[in-house]
């Protein structure tokens, strides 16, 4: 679940597939303790591992779609900011010459009268008005 902070699907995928051959690989082939008996002919610890498989395999893919819907959803705010900036500048500003309108221009002078440097919001100009 880590793996959704970063956003990638190839870290997920990369992750859940090593976790799933470690997994394998010391629960059915590794034997640590030489008292431990033989995996395959106990039922319950065949049963144990697949439990354990389907319970990795479930959160990867509930890690994936969290992912998948973070994309999306930002997505969405990144079109819904540039439409808000680009309504802004078509509020202030005349269509045909693209300078600013008497709008701008009220707002602006609210603006230095409560002491600001009299630049419009989103002004992308480097000079004064």
């Amino acid at each position: 679940m880590l793996t959704t902070i970063y956003g990638d699907y190839g870290l997920t995928w990369v992750t859940a597939i090593t976790s799933i051959l470690a997994l394998t690989g010391s629960e059915l082939f590794v034997f640590w303790d030489a008292s431990k008996e033989n995996p395959w002919q106990n039922v319950m610890v065949i049963m144990d591992f697949l439990i354990s498989v389907v319970i990795l395999l479930g959160l990867t893919i509930a890690s994936l779609a969290i992912i998948y819907y973070e994309r999306q959803k930002n997505t969405a705010i990144v079109r819904q900011e540039l439409e808000r900036q680009r309504l802004k500048r078509q509020i202030n500003a005349d269509s045909l010459t693209g300078l600013y309108n008497r709008g701008a221009l009220q707002q602006a002078l609210e603006e230095m009268t409560r002491g600001g440097s009299g630049r419009l919001s989103g002004d992308e100009r480097s000079g004064p008005l």
